[in-house]
């Protein structure tokens, strides 16, 4: 009997993709074969205009998957074309400090190589197992002259979690409140995407959710049917909330990035940002490093932790660092005592 519905499924589904409009199928037989709760199997033309009524658009996706870097590219062309508001993307990796660095590298005046050397150490847009496709949406934007809203915490992935996501719900609304002109349509990667999602909770703004399946989901899908879900199938799991079908999973890789020697350096950045205050000689020293990225992810670091900014010019030749290092040493001689650790 579970094979005659799983077939029978199999075949609804079927017929259902080659369908130009949505059709009536017996949902409780096929939510029972594929091991998911959805409402209907829609076409993608009827997501996309979920997608032009809504000014806010959140695409989750796996960072083991490339394809929702290909599918963010045609919804934002597609927006382009059918919407009657500018379209701006936002992406996580690329930190809210480093938007100087993005701005430049999108109007061209910063060449891909120059952008990536500059970028805060640990931004896993350096890392190639999950950097990629949000660097292809990077050159998709500059390409097309599309703006880009980066949404990333400082330090990039060491906060706690809960903290990160409340701060990205922070800057989205910051954003829409200041440009409800605008429609942004946002690229981060989900923990999970059948439950709740922590980016959008208390946002007040209308907003749609899709998201490629996870490898979970398609390994239960390929278990059941015997096949992956086809590019582009779609299914709308609740009102507002689509599923898009990606490519075949990948195996997972672990995230590796080179810090070398500067390790203790990228503990102490942690700590001031999480409020001590105990670290800053260390910051100062690093002012004078080999590595301009370091050099800018430590004056980043005492600016946020004095408020603060002594002149000092990350890209500048040594002797002007120099003497701007050694008036931020003057300073920290002079009040570093009454530097207290932040709550």
């Amino acid at each position: 009997m579970k094979r005659l519905l799983g077939m029978c499924a199999l075949l609804v589904l079927a017929a259902v993709l080659a369908a130009d409009e949505p059709v009536t199928i017996d949902l409780e037989a096929l939510n029972r074969s594929i091991g998911l709760d959805y409402e209907e199997t829609v076409s993608y033309e009827e997501l996309l205009e979920e997608a032009v009524a809504h000014p806010l658009i959140l695409f989750g996706e796996v960072h083991d998957q490339e394809s929702p870097a290909r599918q963010i590219q045609r919804l934002v062309h597609e927006l382009r074309q059918r919407a009657d508001a500018p379209v701006r993307i936002g992406v996580e990796f690329v930190d809210r400090d480093d938007a100087d660095l993005l701005s430049a590298y999108l109007d061209g005046a910063l060449e891909e190589e120059d952008f990536l050397a500059r970028l805060f150490p640990t931004s896993l847009l350096l890392s190639p197992q999950v950097g990629r496709a949000h660097l292809e949406i990077l050159r998709f934007a500059r390409r097309y002259g599309v703006e880009v809203l980066p949404l990333e915490s400082r330090p990039a992935g060491s906060r706690p979690r809960a903290l990160r996501h409340s701060e990205i719900r922070w800057n989205l609304a910051e954003h829409l409140g200041r440009h409800p002109e605008e429609r942004l349509v946002v690229l981060y990667g989900v923990d999970h995407i059948l439950g709740e999602d922590p980016i959008s909770e208390g946002l007040e703004v209308p907003f749609l959710v899709m998201t490629s399946y996870a490898d979970s989901v398609q390994e239960r899908f390929r278990s059941r049917h015997g096949r992956y879900p086809r590019p582009g199938e779609v299914l709308r799991l609740r009102p507002g909330v689509f599923l898009d079908a990606g490519e075949v999973p990948r195996s997972r890789r672990l995230i590796k990035l080179d810090l070398d020697s500067r390790e203790h350096l990228l503990v102490t950045i942690e700590q001031v940002y999480s409020g001590s205050r105990r670290g800053v000689s260390e910051l100062i020293a690093a002012l004078d490093d080999d590595d301009v990225r370091w050099r800018r992810a430590a004056i980043h670091a005492l600016r946020f932790a004095s408020s603060e900014n002594m002149r000092y010019d990350p890209e500048a030749d040594p002797t002007s660092r120099r003497e701007a290092q050694a008036r931020w040493q003057a300073w920290w001689d002079r009040t570093g005592r009454d530097l207290y650790a932040a709550p």
